[in-house]
């Protein structure tokens, strides 16, 4: 029996391909297969042939160099990118915080209390009653005192030249008589009289008032203003209570 024979692609041309072809189809009268038979297994081993061929020619192709594939390399143009325009900005709203400022609370005006009264100092206790004035030939001023409507005795009248003011002439005690100061006439009960000028006619004026035994005053001022001639020279001032 004629022994088996191992074929090897020792080329890839396809040339060497074809001779080894033909070489299997040979073997087929060795082995006393079919024609078909041998032609199938001859196709088949072809085709294995030429995929054998095709890696080892891939695997022996060297890698392209740098430059090369630098220039190889497909350029990449992006299309271009369509830029949106906003033509308009709507402006975003602002949320403004408003500030309002704190109440300030005003404390209301208290009502001040009136102030409290004065005490009103004590008027003259005596008060002109009663004023006039005659002609006559002396200048002297005359009146009577009353409290609560009875003639008094006993006060101390005073005649100035200003008011309230020192003597113009010496001081006259009511209910005395005229004439003897020292003496209380009964029917002078509260009378008085200062004699300025008697027997003359002398322009004057004059304030008549009530003092107390300290010169401290106790009644308003009663004037008299008399003249040189006749007119008024006998004034009449009276005080009440």
């Amino acid at each position: 029996m004629p022994q088996l024979q191992v074929f090897r692609i020792k080329s890839t041309s396809p040339f060497a391909i074809l001779i080894q072809f033909r070489q299997l189809s040979r073997l087929s009268t060795l082995f006393f297969l079919p024609r078909w038979l041998a032609l199938a297994i001859s196709l088949i081993v072809l085709s294995l042939a030429c995929r054998t061929s095709d890696l080892i020619a891939n695997n022996n192709d060297e890698p392209p160099s740098a430059a090369s594939a630098a220039t190889l390399r497909p350029t990449f143009t992006p299309a271009a990118i369509k830029t949106l325009t906003q033509t308009a900005t709507r402006p975003r709203a602002t949320a403004t915080r408003v500030i309002t400022a704190r109440p300030t609370f005003t404390s209301l005006p208290q009502p001040i209390a009136p102030p409290a009264p004065t005490a009103t100092p004590p008027g003259p206790y005596f008060r002109v009653s009663a004023k006039s004035c005659a002609s006559g030939g002396d200048t002297r001023i005359i009146g009577t005192v009353y409290d609560s409507g009875n003639k008094i005795n006993g006060l101390i009248m005073r005649v100035a030249a200003v008011p309230s003011g020192p003597p113009a002439i010496n001081d006259f005690i009511t209910g005395k008589d005229p004439t003897d100061p020292k003496r209380v006439d009964s029917a002078l009960q509260g009378q008085y009289r200062l004699a300025l000028y008697e027997g003359q006619q002398k322009k004057g004026n004059w304030f008549v008032f009530i003092i107390n035994n300290a010169g401290d005053v106790l009644s308003e001022n009663g004037n008299i203003q008399t003249t040189d001639g006749a007119g008024c020279n006998i004034g009449t001032v009276d005080f009440a209570h």
